[in-house]
This record gives structure tokens, C-alpha cells and sequence, in this order.
């Protein structure tokens, strides 16, 4: 106890010990302010040119700067001097000025504000806050001169992280100076708060009469914020910028407080039981429950769960520190439990897609599913050490400087920022229970254990929810959330407690000491315990995981979720892509050494070849995006590191002394880009009569493949249409996007083109007769069969009609030879049955066809298959493939385009013999079935099957198909050519292959 003698002593020592751990803060604001400017004052992040003011800068200026014409330049210039000036960049594109694309292409290139004022504001902040801190320190010496010496420090400390945090996530020459308004706040209204909360006429007011007063203000501002409330995806936050919660929470604990001073004994003698639950007299807990879940209802149908969940937790503690029967705490666990089922089925707010994000981070079927995949990409970059204030990607976590701030600053300074973080709000709660177990009367034990206890929870909700450990809730983290009206609650809490503190600790000099229940010291432990294993224990535990020993794992893992146009695709942390996008890239090399990309001395990627290989090569353009293609698929290897994991240790060096850029290494592909010429030029010849009926418009839509027979290198790949890498521009690239045509010029259909193969399949269905040993089956073709029966699993199954080609003739007794020379789809269709669907699609399966249908898809679509129609597609690619597996001798080679990649032992689908009997039956095609004489002129022989693809597009004119190898006695080369809605195979297709071989020096016959 103290004695009145000591009060003096005690304050002294107290407001030293303040005074110390103040100073400390102080020492950080400024090594935090001089990393901070020496992180925004890099050449790499400033530029070697200075950037355009938009806000001053002449229409001809920001003509140049945006590469746009003149007279939407001076569209800028008359919206500034209408509306005023442009608080950041994006402001552009919001006013609807220019499009997105084209301010995040020039980002880089404009400024809304001038870096010198920008920095002297920054410092003048800081210098600010060191005020804050000196009239806190005054303030508390003054008012309440024997408070806790530790909560103003550590309520400093984190509002000093949240300023210097926002100052390093966005750039303020470009964005808004939210750290402006966040530092303001702290500046002003945190020390109003502050002074506030300890003010020692407030707390002589009679405040714990007011329990009433202060429910019914809590719901009027509730049904305000019902009413007349706004924010984001339904969910009503705030009022003309001001977030009533803040104040709402604030209210409830005040009513909370006085509740239970009154009536918290009484609440304690239950007139019955239900199990371990306890049923307290109602005309005791009417007004509890009536004035407090109005509060609750109200921000359910506001559709906000996260201030319910806050609230409610706060309610439940108080509750149990009131009674301390753990039964209520289970009852009102049991009801948290059944609300949020049902606010998930209801699809309350965001809710819904919180807890579909927390239960799979990485995979959902949610528009902006990755938010907290997103925060966890950031924390685990950073890594143990973080990147530095100012130096990592925190622009990529969505909302981190409010929902994710927590990530953001685990990002920027690592494991010691965000475990201190941590503590600093469990010593709050700790301290706080400590006041109450100290406080002289009911109201004030209840009013520190339930403003701290509020702080905690809130803390716990929103940390938890950033790390995974539970749904994210939407609650800020106070002091480090942007927020001035979280600040000012926030700071009047912290007040409020100090106040209590000093009044505990002046207990029995002053005033007449009123012992707790006999309860309350058991309860009050088990609450700090738990928060101590939520934020001591199972917070560390997680930041040691995600930070540390999981780091390398989550950075580099790949979160996918819908995209805007509802398309679920897998997204790689932009970190890794950025550091990527700075290595400089070595050349891309055809087979022979001739240059098929390489980086200027500009800096961009030019492509020699331009259209001739655009489709192959790909592209990188800052301006239109990238990369695509081979760019992509070998950019690895030309910037010569292993995967991206491997680049985590390059990001988090990336700004330390001495650190170096590693260089891209030249990359040599299979192709002959000699070839690719003449290719692409038959293909173009060969298509240039077509017509869309339709339109008139021209038809030059197909693809060309050739193999090496050996090795499977791909030799050449040409689609048409094709474009040129080395002139695309936005614009160009929104009007190929656009496709007015339906020609879909940026689809590489030599490899993910996707057609009915028509009768080159028969090839691939040959190949199963021989596997399965009836290569002597026969039948009698009659032009025209009915009433197909044939049995698999989930069958039986029928086909009433399947008719040959209009113009053939019934071939009579068939067998496989014949079939494959006269193209015959009767003999093929029974091939299949003959063969069953099983047997039939494992045979299928070993040529790697990506579309290869379902099992269910596959049974009911037999005979079809069987001829190379129905539901079965393929791409050039993969046929180019079947023909090499026969001209190998039955193996099959997986195509690939690195020249010096290991090769692969091949799948063996056939014996040498039957291989060699294929063969024979594809020769035949050329000299006397379908395209005979087509290749006379050529001096070596061809072997192929031509194929006649019908879909239903284009005015279902089919697809023109032929494969082949060449020559027949030593095979060298394998291809397949396809014209979309060319016709007959031999009509079409055949010539082009026939002028691609021309091109090539082999051997003659």
C-alpha cells in the first residue's frame, strides 16, 4: 500500500521511467525519418529525370510526358483549372481523362507535388510528433502524475510506426500524403484525446449514473450510420469521412462498465441452470441484453461483422470478469459460432468472401480472393530482417495502411517490428487487467478491464485475421492504421487508462479502497492468460512460421483466384516478377545462332524477326505488358536464375551496399528461323483466296509445325494471323485485343490451337489397333451405317446414323490399309468400338493430348472419336507429334524448343514392325489414296494423311488438315499443317505442306 508520505517519490520515479522509454521512441522517429528519406531519394526510385507536374505543368508538356495528342493533353489542363488541382496521379484517369493503362504506363514520368516540399513536411511531421511526445509526457505529469509509465510509450510507439508507415507505401510525389493527415491527427487530435482522457474534472463527473445515456448515444449513432452511412461493398463505415465506431465501441464500455458496477453481483445469482449454462433473473439481465445487442443487430444489418465480433468479445469478457462463470462465455462462443454460419449463408457484406479467403488463402473462387494471400506474399518477402522502411513492395498488399497495415510494416521491418507490435498490445491488456485488479471502485475495475480489453481483442482480431489465424475482420489495428478517427478513440482510451492507473495506484492514501469479488482475481488472471497465449504465444509463433521458416515456401507459392473477367488464373508475387523484370536478358538464339530477340541499348527488347516468329518469340513491353510466349516460357534461363525462389534472396539485397544486378544469359532455341520464313510465306500463299462468306473478309487463319523426326526439336511453328513484337503499342494491342475480325491474332495456334482433328486422328486410332493386336480387323463399309450399338460403363449407348464423306462411294470389305488410304470414317468409327473405350483412350493418353475428353465424354462419344470427331481436340503441335511417332519407328519424342536441353527418353507406343506398317499406310496415302500425286514434284517422298475437320463456326466450313513425314525411307522431318475453314484437306493443306517441304534440302528418293 502506499503511504502519503511516498506519493512524490512514486511520481517521480514513474515519470522517469516514462521520460526514458519516451526518449527511445524519440531516438526511432528519427533513425526512422533518415532511412525513410534516404530510401526516397535512391536514383532508382526518384529517376534521372525529373518527372511532369500535372499540376502546373502546360498542355504541350504533359502532351510529351503521356505521349498522347495535344488536344487531350489540354483536357487535363481545363479539368485542373475547373475542379482544382489533381491530389494524385490516378485522379487522372478517375476524372475519366485518359485510360488506366496509359497513367500506369506513365506513372513513372508525372508528379502531383514537388519532392522538396514533400520532404520538408515530412520532417516538419516528425518533428511533430517528437512535440507529441514531449506534451503527452507534460501532460500526464501534470494531470495524472502517478499513471503507468508504460502506456503512453508504447501508444506513442505504434502511432509513430503508423506515420512513418504510410510515408513508405505510397510515393507522395504521385499519391496522396495520407502520412499528412495520419501525422496531423496524432499532432492534434491524439493530444485533445489524450488531455481528455486525463483531465481530472472529467473523471469527477458522475459517469457510472450515465450508463443509459451512454447505450442510447451508441444506438442513436448506430442507426445514423444505418442511415446516412457509406463505404465500400455495402458495408456502411462512415459518416461525412468520421467512422462512428470509434466512438460507438468507446460508448458501450461505458455502459458496460456502469451495467455491472450496479447489477454484476446480481447477474451472479441465477435462478436456474441449462447444463453448465446459468440463467440469471431477467428483470437483471433484460437491460443488459436489450440495450447492448441493439447496438449488435444495427451493425449486423449495416452489414459490418467486424465491429459485432469486437463488440461482442468485449461483452463476453467483461461478462465473465463480472460473474466469473465460464458458462456464459461458452454460451456466447456457441452464439458467435451460430451468427457467423449464418451471416455466411446470408452473405452478409464481405463476410462471405472473408471466410472462404481465410479457409483456403491460396485457392478460391472469390473476386479479390488473395487479400490475404497478398499480405502474407509481403511479410514473407521482407523476410526475418524486412526490406527496409521505404524499400520493399508494399504497394502490392492491398489496403496496407489500413486493414493489412499490419503486413505492410512486417514487410518493410520484419520479424522485431511485427512481434513487437504484438507485445506492445498484450502489455496493454495486461496492464489494464493489472489497473482493475487495483481500482478502488466496481465502475472503474470494469471500465480498465473493458477499455483494455477492447484494445486487445481488436489488436488479437485484426493480427490474427492478417496472419491467417482467423478470418480477417475489417477492424483496424489502432495507432498503426491510417484513421484519424481510430486515432482520436484510441489516444482517449489510452488517457482514460492512465487516468485509472493513477487512481489505482493512489488507492488507500486517498481514497477508501472497495476489494474486488472474490471471483474477480481468478477470472482476471484466466482472461490474462488468455490473451497472453493468443498474443504471446500463438502470434509469435505464426510470425516465426510466415517470416522465418516458411518464408522462402510462401513468397514463392501462387495464389489463384478470379480474375476480372471471371477467369480463375494462378498469380506469382509481384515482388519476384519486378526483380525479375530488372535482370537484364540475354539473347534468344535460332538453332544456328541468328538472333531472334535481344535488349537494345535503350533498354527494350527488339525482335529481327518481328512477324516471322512473333507468335514464338513473344513479347516484353512495358507499354503493353509481357512477357509472352518464349520470353516467358524461358525467361528464367535468360536472366539466368533457377526459378523464382531463387530470386528472394536478390530482392531482399537488392538495397544493400555493394549489391550487384546478375546479367541474363543467351538462350539457343531448336527453331531455323531460315525456315520459319518460307513456312510462315506458304502458309500465307496458301490461304490468301479464302474468303469469309460472311463478310468477305480474308481467312488467313491456320498454323504450321515441323519436328525433327530424332529429337523432337521443334523446327518451325507459324500461325497466321501473327503480328510484329517489335511494333506493339497500347493502342495497337487494344485493337488486337478487340478483335473485330474474330481472327484472334494473338492466339499461338500453332501450340494452343484447339480443333477436331478430323481424319489425321485415324492415325492416333491405327496406332491402338496395332497396340491392342487387331491391325487385321476389317468391316463392310456401306457409305452409310445406322443403329450403332455399343456398350461401357454407364451405357449402354447408341448412335442412330454415321455417314462416310457426301462424295465417297461404299468402300465394301475394309481393312486398316485400305481405311487409312480412302479415309474412311465407317471402318474407323467400328475401329474404335473394336478396340473399346478404355484400351482406346490409355493409347490416346501417351501422345500427351492436353484436351483429351472425359472418361464419360470419351465412352458416349466412341464412334466419333474414332474418325477424329465429337467432343476430342487437339492442336498442330500435338498431330505434328502423332506423325513423328511413326516416322521415329513407334517412339514418341516430347516436342521441345531449348536446343541444349537434356534429351528425353521417349515413350515407346509401338514396335519397330507395326511402327513400319503405319508407315507403309501413310505412304500410300501420297501415291494413291487422298493425296496422291500432290508430292510428285518434290525430289523425295512423302508420307501423310490428310484430314477434313467439320465444326460449327464460321459458316461451318471445316478445317483444311494434313501430317506427314518426309522422307519416307530416312525420315528427317514431321509436320502438320491446319487452315482454319479451309475445306477438304486436299485441297488446301496439302499444298502448303507440299511448298513448306520444297524449301527444305533432304535427301531425294
Amino acid at each position: 500500500m502506499i503511504t502519503k508520505s511516498r506519493p512524490k517519490e512514486l511520481e517521480r520515479r514513474l515519470r522517469h521511467a516514462e521520460g526514458l522509454l519516451l526518449l527511445t521512441v524519440a531516438l526511432l522517429i528519427l533513425a526512422g525519418a533518415w532511412s525513410l528519406l534516404a530510401a526516397k531519394n535512391k536514383p532508382e526510385t526518384s529517376g534521372s529525370v525529373a518527372p511532369v507536374n500535372i499540376n502546373i505543368a502546360s498542355g504541350q508538356a504533359i502532351s510529351r510526358a503521356l505521349e498522347i495528342p495535344l488536344s487531350d493533353a489540354k483536357r487535363i489542363v481545363e479539368s485542373r483549372q475547373q475542379k482544382g488541382p489533381f491530389g494524385d496521379v490516378d485522379a487522372l484517369s478517375r476524372r475519366k481523362l485518359i485510360p488506366f493503362q496509359t497513367v500506369s504506363a506513365a506513372e513513372s514520368k508525372l508528379a502531383v507535388r514537388e519532392s522538396g516540399g514533400i520532404q520538408r513536411s515530412f520532417l516538419m511531421s516528425c518533428g511533430g510528433l517528437l512535440l507529441f511526445l514531449f506534451a503527452g509526457h507534460v501532460l500526464v505529469r501534470k494531470l495524472q502524475p502517478c499513471a503507468d509509465p508504460i502506456l503512453l510509450p508504447i501508444a506513442g510507439l505504434v502511432g509513430v510506426f503508423g506515420v512513418l508507415l504510410l510515408f513508405a507505401l505510397k510515393d507522395p510525389v504521385r499519391d496522396m500524403p495520407s502520412f499528412l493527415a495520419q501525422a496531423q491527427g496524432m499532432i492534434f487530435g491524439g493530444t485533445l484525446a489524450l488531455a481528455l482522457g486525463l483531465w481530472p474534472r472529467f473523471h469527477k463527473l458522475p459517469l457510472h449514473r450515465y450508463g443509459y445515456a451512454f447505450a442510447l448515444a451508441a444506438v442513436v449513432l448506430t442507426l445514423m450510420l444505418g442511415i446516412v452511412g457509406a463505404g465500400p461493398g455495402g458495408v456502411k463505415l462512415s459518416i461525412a469521412g468520421i467512422q462512428p465506431v470509434e466512438g460507438i465501441k468507446v460508448l458501450l464500455v461505458f455502459f458496460l462498465a456502469a451495467y455491472l458496477a450496479e447489477r454484476g453481483l446480481l447477474l451472479n445469482d441465477p435462478l436456474r441452470r441449462i447444463g453448465p449454462f446459468p440463467i440469471p433473473r431477467p428483470r437483471d439481465a433484460a437491460p443488459l441484453l436489450v440495450l447492448y445487442s441493439l447496438p449488435l443487430l444495427l451493425f449486423a444489418l449495416v452489414r459490418d461483422l467486424g465491429p459485432v465480433l469486437l463488440l461482442f468479445g468485449t461483452f463476453l469478457l467483461l461478462l465473465y470478469l463480472a460473474t466469473g462463470r465460464s458458462g456464459y462465455v461458452l454460451f456466447g462462443l456457441a452464439v458467435l459460432a451460430a451468427g457467423g454460419m449464418l451471416g455466411y449463408a446470408l452473405h452478409f457484406g464481405v463476410f462471405e468472401t472473408r471466410v472462404d479467403m481465410w479457409l483456403s488463402p491460396w485457392h478460391n473462387a472469390r473476386p479479390r480472393g488473395d487479400h490475404l494471400a497478398l499480405g502474407l506474399w509481403g511479410m514473407a518477402s521482407g523476410g526475418p530482417g524486412g526490406s527496409g522502411l521505404g524499400l520493399g513492395g508494399t504497394r502490392f498488399i492491398p489496403r496496407g495502411g489500413s486493414d493489412l497495415a499490419y503486413a505492410s510494416l512486417g514487410e518493410e521491418l520484419g520479424l522485431p517490428a511485427t512481434l513487437l507490435i504484438a507485445l506492445s498490445f498484450l502489455v496493454i491488456a495486461l496492464r489494464g487487467i493489472g489497473i482493475s485488479r487495483r481500482s478502488n471502485t466496481e465502475f472503474d475495475r470494469y471500465l480498465s478491464a473493458g477499455l483494455s480489453g477492447l484494445m486487445g481483442l481488436q489488436a488479437m482480431l485484426i493480427i490474427c485475421g492478417t496472419l491467417g489465424l482467423l478470418p480477417l475482420s475489417g477492424v483496424t489495428l489502432p495507432f498503426l492504421s491510417y484513421g484519424k478517427s481510430s486515432l482520436l478513440a484510441s489516444f482517449f482510451v489510452i488517457g482514460l487508462l492512465l487516468a485509472l492507473s493513477s487512481r489505482s495506484a493512489l488507492a488507500g492514501s486517498t481514497t477508501a479502497v472497495i476489494p474486488p469479488p472474490p471471483h474477480y482475481r481468478t477470472a482476471s488472471t484466466r482472461a490474462g492468460l488468455f490473451f497472453f497465449l493468443v498474443l504471446g504465444v500463438a502470434v509469435p509463433l505464426r510470425l516465426l512460421w510466415i517470416q522465418g521458416l516458411g518464408a522462402n515456401a510462401i513468397a514463392a507459392r501462387q495464389v489463384r483466384v478470379p480474375d476480372a473477367d471471371g477467369r480463375s488464373r494462378p498469380h506469382t508475387n509481384p515482388r519476384l516478377l519486378l526483380l525479375a523484370r530488372q535482370i537484364p536478358r540475354g539473347r534468344l538464339l535460332d538453332r544456328a545462332g541468328r538472333v531472334l530477340a535481344e535488349t537494345g541499348k535503350d533498354g527494350h527488347r527488339l525482335y529481327p524477326y518481328g512477324a516471322v516468329t512473333g507468335h514464338l518469340v513473344g513479347y516484353l513491353n512495358p507499354a503493353v505488358g509481357g512477357p509472352a510466349g518464349f520470353e516467358a516460357q524461358f525467361g528464367p534461363q535468360l536472366q539466368g536464375y533457377r526459378d523464382l525462389q531463387s530470386l528472394l534472396p536478390l530482392w531482399r539485397e537488392k538495397d544493400l551496399p555493394g549489391f550487384h544486378m546478375p546479367k541474363g544469359e543467351d538462350m539457343t532455341t531448336t527453331l531455323d528461323a531460315e525456315l520459319q520464313k518460307p513456312a510462315l510465306e506458304a502458309l500465307k500463299n496458301g490461304t490468301a483466296s479464302l474468303r469469309d462468306h460472311r463478310t468477305s473478309h480474308a481467312k488467313s487463319r491456320g498454323a504450321a509445325v515441323i519436328l525433327d523426326v530424332e529429337t523432337g526439336q521443334v523446327l518451325a511453328a507459324v500461325t497466321l494471323p501473327t503480328y510484329d513484337p517489335s511494333k506493339l503499342t497500347p493502342k495497337l494491342m487494344q485493337s488486337l485485343n478487340a478483335d473485330l475480325n474474330n481472327d484472334y491474332p494473338l492466339l499461338n495456334r500453332a501450340m494452343r490451337g484447339y480443333y477436331p482433328p478430323g481424319s489425321t486422328f485415324k492415325i492416333a486410332v491405327a496406332s491402338a489397333l496395332f497396340a491392342a493386336n487387331k491391325a487385321d480387323f476389317t468391316y463392310t463399309c456401306r457409305h452409310i451405317d445406322t443403329n450403332i450399338i455399343w456398350d461401357a460403363p454407364g451405357g449402354p449407348y447408341a448412335r442412330r446414323r454415321i455417314v462416310d464423306d457426301e462424295g465417297d462411294q461404299p468402300h465394301g470389305l475394309t481393312n486398316l490399309t485400305e481405311a487409312v488410304s480412302a479415309s474412311c470414317n465407317i471402318y474407323f468409327a467400328h475401329a474404335a468400338l473394336a478396340v473399346g473405350p478404355q484400351p482406346l483412350r490409355d493409347q490416346l493418353a501417351k501422345f500427351g493430348f492436353a484436351r483429351l475428353p472425359s472418361k464419360t465424354q470419351f465412352d458416349s462419344e466412341l464412334p466419333d472419336i474414332g474418325y477424329g470427331q465429337g467432343p476430342m481436340l487437339v492442336t498442330p503441335l500435338e498431330m505434328a507429334s502423332v506423325a513423328q511417332m511413326v516416322a521415329n519407328g513407334g517412339t514418341r519424342l516430347a516436342p521441345v524448343f531449348q536446343k541444349d536441353a537434356k534429351p528425353e527418353n521417349g515413350s515407346r507406343l509401338l514396335s519397330q514392325n507395326d511402327a513400319s506398317r503405319l508407315a507403309e499406310m501413310m505412304g500410300r496415302v501420297t501415291r494413291t489414296g487422298t493425296a496422291a500425286g500432290r508430292f510428285d514434284s518434290l525430289p523425295f517422298s512423302v508420307a501423310g494423311k490428310t484430314g477434313t475437320a467439320q465444326n460449327d463456326r464460321y459458316d461451318k466450313v471445316a478445317h483444311s488438315w494434313f501430317i506427314g513425314f518426309a522422307p519416307i525411307n530416312h525420315p528427317r522431318v514431321a509436320f502438320a499443317v491446319i487452315v482454319e475453314n479451309g475445306g477438304y484437306g486436299t485441297q488446301v493443306a496439302v499444298p502448303i505442306a507440299r511448298d513448306i517441304l520444297r524449301t527444305m534440302k533432304m535427301e531425294s528418293r
